[in-house]
């Protein structure tokens, strides 16, 4: 007895469209306890001003583990106060989101985004904190990182370390 292929397709699609999707879509990811979304209202105007670099400043979207499945980063502010944490989703930990870091002051114009794979030139290639300018500091990112951006300046950009399962914060331009 023969079996319609097309049938067998049928059903290894939906299988994977079941299993294969660990992390949940974004209007799904909720903010932690005591944390709440940052509304559009209350983005500065430094944030509208550069919208086209950042058009979710609170949300990126990339792969931060290297395991080619889209990751996402988000920013919550506190409800009770000044204060936020950015937090990584990723797909290889579904439903144990990850403190990227944590502060008690307010956010100001620090939108996020996710860094591409490649060569970048941290604070140090250009001079910033001691010791003066150093042309080898250069990081060469093997997948997406996230960066924590002042607007049109420097930022923290988090580096997914798989052997300590952290981000490590990097100063980059």
């Amino acid at each position: 007895m023969s079996r319609d292929p097309s049938a067998l397709i049928g059903i290894l699609t939906a299988t994977l469209l079941l299993t294969g999707c660990s992390q949940p879509p974004q209007s799904e990811i909720l903010p932690p306890s005591g944390f709440r979304a940052i509304a559009e209202s209350e983005y500065s105007e430094d944030w509208r001003l550069v919208a086209d670099l950042f058009p979710t400043p609170a949300r990126a979207e990339g792969d931060f583990d290297g395991d080619s499945e889209l990751d996402q980063a988000r920013l919550w502010l506190r409800e009770d106060g000044p204060g936020w944490v950015l937090m990584a989703y990723l797909s290889t930990r579904p439903g144990e989101p990850i403190v990227v870091h944590e502060s008690s002051r307010p956010l100001g114009p620090r939108p996020i985004r996710a860094i591409p794979p490649g060569e970048h030139k941290t604070d140090r290639y250009y001079g910033i904190g001691p010791g003066g300018p150093d042309t080898t500091a250069i990081v060469h990112l093997l997948y997406d990182a996230i960066n924590l951006a002042w607007v049109e300046s420097e930022g923290t950009t988090y580096i997914w370390n798989p052997d300590t399962g952290e981000f490590d914060p990097v100063g980059m331009y």
